[in-house]
């Protein structure tokens, strides 16, 4: 799969400024093994006390073109805007807006859950989509908040669970949530899931990632598995961040997929992140 700066992605790794742990090992195969090759266990060594993003870009010809890692700054302050910076899903929702749109021969409609400062929405409408974004607080960049006074982009203020036909009264084409599911009670993500799915086709596309029981936030987590995940709904903290005081629900990964399926759509493929977060491809179901 090819993008308009003619590179293809060989793989790309994600950590979300997790440090690499012996502790990871057991859960990381399956993150390396899904968008690409293995990475050898010596350059994994190399990634100790590191949050990195390492991507190994190829032409055409397939010759290397860049391998980059972010420093323990993690994604802060890089070009989101760059392909060599954005994560796997991102590129995954991008790649499947560029084909959408081709297939159909016209502006695919996405719906993106959360979204903060609207890049990623930006480079789905450049990749030939129509966006609507539903986050919490308006933090859009210049560059989104420009074309929201275009038809290419609509912005939503409010919290997502509180959406309605009337909000998203277009057929979706697309759904994207990263990083945003887990923030609502189980019961609110069933219902955004669900108002999707009643809008979406049959078997349109759907990309999430949603934090788990072992991610980096379920360090200070009250709840482990033996609560059930509809009572599972409490305040996290992330290290370094003191002001940092959301509350959410953290999932197993049985838990992450029944959630996708009891609101209607079925599950193409699965990863874990080696912080900890669950990596959903999944489709309306038909």
């Amino acid at each position: 799969m090819y993008f308009e700066n003619q590179f293809v992605w060989d793989s790309v790794i994600c950590m979300h400024r997790q440090r690499w742990s012996p502790s990871h090992q057991g859960r990381s195969s399956g993150a390396f093994a899904c968008f690409g090759d293995r990475i050898p266990d010596s350059q994994k060594r190399g990634m100790r006390g590191r949050a990195i993003e390492t991507v190994n870009v190829r032409n055409k010809e397939g010759e290397a073109q860049r391998s980059d890692t972010l420093s323990e700054s993690g994604c802060g302050g890089v070009d989101r805007y760059n392909p060599a910076f954005r994560s796997s899903m991102e590129n995954l929702a991008i790649s499947l807006a560029v084909d959408l749109a081709q297939r159909h021969q016209r502006s695919p409609h996405i719906l993106e859950i959360g979204g903060g400062a609207g890049e990623l929405a930006v480079n789905l409408i450049e990749a030939g989509s129509r966006v609507t974004m539903c986050d919490l607080e308006d933090n859009l960049n210049m560059a989104a908040r420009e074309l929201c006074v275009t038809p290419k982009m609509r912005f939503i203020k409010k919290p997502a669970q509180f959406l309605s036909s009337s909000d998203v009264s277009d057929r979706i084409d697309m759904g994207v949530a990263l990083r945003s599911l887990h923030w609502p009670r189980y019961e609110d993500a069933k219902k955004i899931l669900s108002l999707m799915a009643e809008r979406m086709p049959p078997e349109a596309p759907l990309v999430v990632s949603i934090a788990g029981l072992g991610s980096a936030m379920a360090e200070y987590y009250p709840f482990r598995e033996e609560t059930p995940v509809e009572q599972r709904y409490a305040k996290v903290r992330k290290r370094g961040k003191p002001n940092f005081n959301h509350e959410a629900t953290l999932y197993t990964g049985a838990e992450a997929t029944g959630l996708l399926k009891e609101s209607g759509f079925r599950i193409r493929s699965v990863s874990m992140t080696t912080s900890g977060m669950y990596n959903f491809y999944a489709a309306r179901n038909g």
